[in-house]
């Protein structure tokens, strides 16, 4: 009721102020202006031959001409009125008692749940409840119940003040009104009695980091009303860290130890188990190791300039270092693949920086694989070798002829009559033989 009340009064207030300001000369004297009106001075000398001094003037008697204009007159005299009516309404509206209205309201309600015997009237027994209502948190040794004491006694001095004061405007009453709702529903959110203690569901857990890194530790608790929380690092409270979360960023080594949250509301309070927090710091020539939370040298080949890093440099192509554990890129030294790989190339190998080239001996040039040679001469040799194999081919085949001839000759049948050979087929058989020989020595 007094919300409404209020609410209505403060628009109503503010139109009254828009009237007391609406004064139609005054207007017209602070917002006329040639810029208003629209006159450009150059067009109305040029056009009109009016200086700058003539549209002064005739401004001016412009509005000396409106003060006693009746109409402008008659609407200021209106508006004015309506100022005065409207403050008058204003006041008379403030003057009622909304206490006396609310009291004379409530008095039946009220009656609905006290016994005749317990209280007379609304104050009477507005004053048993609240009685009755702090003897609940008497002899009670609960946490924060002090607290809710506190709150009942502010709530009776101001029903007190509200119902004993029925002179009271309809502003100042919802003032009041106001927080007295404020402090029951504070009264209610820390009502022990309809609360449970906080309750940690997951335990913190121990965290290893690289320094740099960012560390996220979450307070897992559940509890009526939600509880508070703190944060301790080594046992010393973290004032700026009240969230569930507990975030770390860039961490260094002293934020290294032990960490732990507490969480509490009226109930109690609670203090979870230490979790340790283990950072550890890479110098230039390491890397860290996640699994094992350790730094590790580089590897050969690799290095590493800088702290903290989680992996290290490769050396470009053809370079290598001679140990582990190198921090700058001037620890990779050419390799010589020469010496370090066999049989890289036919004749020559030279070394160059990061790589090697293939050579040739004297007379022979490097084929395309770059790797290889091949004798200048190359295809002469091969022509004389293949008619080498060619011949050598030839004379096996005829030795073979004549081998199978004599032993064809050994071993062939006893008939004496294919056995001898007749003059006559001796004698065709040597010319035979003798012009196949001729032939054949002719044709060499």
């Amino acid at each position: 009721m007094t919300n409404e009340s209020a609410t209505a009064i403060e628009n109503v207030d503010h139109f009254k102020i828009s009237l007391d300001d609406s004064n139609t000369t005054d207007i017209l004297k602070q917002n006329l202006s040639l810029e208003s009106l629209g006159i450009n001075p150059e067009y109305a000398f040029k056009e009109f031959n009016l200086t700058l001094e003539d549209l002064h003037e005739a401004l001016n008697n412009t509005l000396n001409n409106t003060e006693n204009d009746p109409n402008l007159t008659q609407i200021t005299n209106s508006s004015q009125f309506a100022a005065e009516l409207l403050n008058q309404q204003l006041k008379d509206a403030e003057s009622i008692s909304v206490i006396e209205q609310w009291t004379f309201g409530m008095i039946n309600h009220s009656q609905g749940y006290f016994e005749e015997s317990e209280c007379v009237g609304l104050e009477d027994c507005m004053l048993l409840a609240l009685s009755q209502l702090y003897d609940i948190f008497t002899n009670q040794s609960v946490q924060g119940v002090e607290t809710s004491r506190d709150i009942i006694l502010s709530v009776e001095d101001q029903i007190k003040d509200i119902i004993q004061n029925t002179t009271r405007s309809v502003r100042d009453s919802y003032r009041l009104a106001s927080q007295i709702l404020g402090h029951l529903y504070k009264l209610n959110e820390s009502n022990v009695f309809c609360s449970t203690a906080p309750n940690f569901t997951a335990q913190l857990k121990d965290q290893s980091v690289l320094t740099g890194s960012s560390v996220d530790m979450l307070c897992n608790v559940t509890g009526n009303p939600h509880p508070l929380i703190r944060w301790y690092h080594n046992d010393v409270l973290l004032p700026e860290n009240s969230k569930e979360n507990l975030i770390l960023n860039n961490v260094i080594s002293i934020q290294e130890g032990m960490y732990r949250c507490e969480a509490e509301n009226v109930v109690t309070s609670v203090l979870s188990k230490s979790a340790a927090v283990f950072v550890t710091e890479c110098h230039p020539g390491t890397f860290y190791n996640e699994p094992t939370n350790k730094c590790l040298p580089c590897d050969y080949g690799h290095y590493q300039p800088q702290n903290n890093r989680r992996n290290c440099l490769q050396c470009s192509t053809g370079y290598f270092t001679l140990e582990k554990g190198s921090k700058w890129q001037s620890d990779c030294k050419d390799v010589d693949e020469c010496q370090s790989t066999q049989s890289l190339c036919e004749h020559k190998c030279i070394n160059t920086n990061g790589t090697y080239v293939c050579g040739c001996s004297s007379g022979s040039s490097l084929n395309s694989d770059g790797k290889t040679c091949t004798d200048s001469n190359g295809n002469l040799a091969v022509i004389v070798v293949a008619g080498v194999v060619t011949g050598l081919a030839i004379i096996i085949g005829v030795l073979i002829v004549v081998v199978k001839f004599k032993l064809y000759l050994k071993f062939r049948p006893s008939n004496s009559k294919k056995q001898t050979l007749t003059a006559m087929q001796h004698s065709e058989h040597n010319k035979m033989y003798g012009d196949s020989t001729g032939a054949k020595n002719a044709k060499q």
